[in-house]
């Protein structure tokens, strides 16, 4: 049987170190919580090499009595709580006693404090776990904690350390999420000495994120304040318009402490599911404040992992807030508005310009609004115009009605349709309008019954005419019209704007317009609606 070994306490740290610090961004997250827990207003944090050579913590807080700086550097010596109840109802970022401890035992450790009863500063020394002394030093109050030469007793901890330029973007994100979850501290941090960015400390969130995040993403951000008794969400939200093509832009914190939670992540993006395009991802900055006993910090030495007592409730109340702020006005949520106006039409006649007039003639209905379009389709220009019931069959043309087209007593531009429902009025025009030939013979004083063969099948297209709902080729004996004053049948427009005029009886034949001079092309389907044809220069859209 193997020999059981009791570890010497330095191998004993250095094990226990590699759970507390992992990489520079580490020591920062650790140091940075140290400061804000002492209430300071002012942190300024420096790194050279990324951290590794050198990384630097100036606060103003309370700062560490001179009898207790040794004792802050032993494994499980805190300030923060005192017995095993405490841990049901933590107040502060840190409370597990590990931090100085393990960053001692890894590093080159100098502190510089001093208290508001001090009469001097204390300067404390300390290097892989073994202390170097004490000496009187000279600092306002507060703490300065200068750590040197990271890992340089781990070289196997070292070697998997990143490039310098990687390990600092990862500490300037540590400090990032420091600035956000306390606006009401004033936050520098310097980059091989150079300041990238200082926060305001006015409290306001929004001037944090514009400090750290910069302008582009806290220009149209939305403040969202909401939740329930228990569960207050505060923060702000990118509008839809401005989502992300990461979730790198949502930052969540619990009582403060920053945090990865999937609750809280699956809560946003369910409130904005339906208002995003599809691989988007909503920014965010949440705030979420509960009591302590209902969440556990307790989980990882990192912190960043907690537990909610009632996951359904958190989901819950950030799903609301964030809905609540998506639905105020101003907000950027997908809202559309057809932007039509309907014409005034007296009561049983509606009137339809011809399509071939000048766009100042034409209706509302037609006119395309400034930078965009507007279209219409069957359906909507009934509801819109109140047509909405089922129209009755209208009976074909008579041979009086042709004898009145064409002969002493001309139509003068209205084609009064024989129904109690509204008439179609085609506008001025200056010749009498011809009326639609339709599929069966009529008989007429000038002319023969006229006989209408089988379509014939479009080139490029299916041969079922009733699929497309594309009308059939006449012959070319049909009776010749005058393209001045026959604007219905050159103008699909005009055609689709007279849906009345085609009946709705099963057995009786639509009126189908005469031939163009070329027939439509099938291009293709869009949405299982549309079907998109052209003509020569022409586009046609069938729904």
């Amino acid at each position: 049987m193997a020999e059981i070994r009791v570890l010497d306490k330095h191998t004993a740290e250095l094990i226990a170190a590699g759970e507390v610090v992992e990489r520079p961004a580490s020591v920062a997250k650790e140091l940075l919580e140290n400061a804000i827990d002492a209430g300071a207003t002012q942190i300024t944090l420096s790194a050279v090499r990324g951290g590794i050579q050198q990384l630097q913590i100036v606060d103003n807080g309370s700062g560490i009595e001179a009898e207790y700086i040794d004792k802050a550097f032993i494994r499980h010596a805190t300030s923060k709580i005192a017995t095993a109840e405490d841990l049901g109802h933590i107040h502060t970022l840190g409370f597990r006693g590990e931090a100085l401890a393990s960053i001692a035992s890894v590093a080159r450790v100098e502190v510089l404090t001093r208290t508001e009863a001090d009469e001097y500063a204390c300067c404390y020394r300390i290097e892989g776990g073994e202390e170097r002394g004490m000496e009187p030093g000279a600092r306002p109050v507060g703490t300065t904690i200068t750590v040197s030469d990271l890992f340089y007793n781990t070289p196997a901890r070292m070697k998997f350390l990143k490039k310098d330029a990687s390990e600092g973007t990862f500490v300037a994100e540590t400090v990032l999420h420091a600035a956000l979850s306390h606006p009401e501290i004033s936050f520098r941090y310097l980059r091989d000495g150079k300041q990238q960015y200082v926060t305001p400390g006015d409290g306001d969130l929004r001037s944090a994120v514009y400090a750290v995040l910069g302008r582009e993403f806290a220009r149209d951000l939305l403040p969202v304040d909401g939740g329930s008794e228990l569960y207050h969400v505060t923060g702000l939200v990118t509008p839809p318009r401005a989502c992300r093509a990461s979730r790198g832009a949502q930052h969540f914190f619990v009582n403060g402490r920053y945090v990865k939670n999937r609750t809280m992540m699956a809560a946003l993006e369910n409130a904005y599911k339906g208002t995003m395009m599809q691989g988007k991802f909503p920014g965010a900055v949440l705030m979420l404040e509960l009591p302590p006993d209902m969440v556990d910090v307790n989980v990882h030495p990192a912190k960043t992992e907690i537990r909610f007592a009632k996951e359904s409730d958190v989901f819950d109340a950030v799903y609301r807030a964030v809905r609540a702020a998506l639905a105020t006005p101003g907000s950027g949520e997908c809202r559309f508005e057809m932007g039509h106006t309907a014409p005034e039409e007296k009561p049983g006649q509606t009137v339809l310009q011809p399509a071939a007039l000048a766009p100042a003639a034409r209706p509302a209905a037609t006119q395309p609004k400034k930078g965009g379009f507007t279209t219409l389709s069957a359906a909507e220009y009934r509801a819109l115009n109140g047509l909405t019931a089922p129209v009755p069959a209208r009976p074909l043309p008579t041979a009086q009605g042709v004898q009145n087209a064409q002969g002493t007593q001309p139509v003068p531009g209205v084609l009064e349709a024989q129904s109690p429902k509204p008439a179609y009025t085609a506008g001025p025009a200056p010749r009498p309008l011809t009326p639609v030939t339709p599929v069966t013979a009529v008989e007429t004083p000038a002319s023969e019954p006229v006989t209408i063969p089988a379509p014939q099948p479009m080139p490029h297209a299916v041969s079922d005419d009733t699929v497309l709902d594309i009308p059939p080729e006449l012959p070319d004996e049909a009776p010749a019209t005058d393209p001045e004053t026959d604007y219905v049948r050159n103008d699909p427009h005009a055609l689709s704007a007279l849906p009345d005029m085609v009946s709705t009886r099963p057995e009786q034949t639509t009126l189908t317009p005469p031939p163009a001079s070329e027939p439509l092309r099938l291009v293709g389907e869009v949405l299982k609606t549309y079907i998109i044809t052209e003509r020569g220069s022409e586009l046609c859209l069938i729904d």
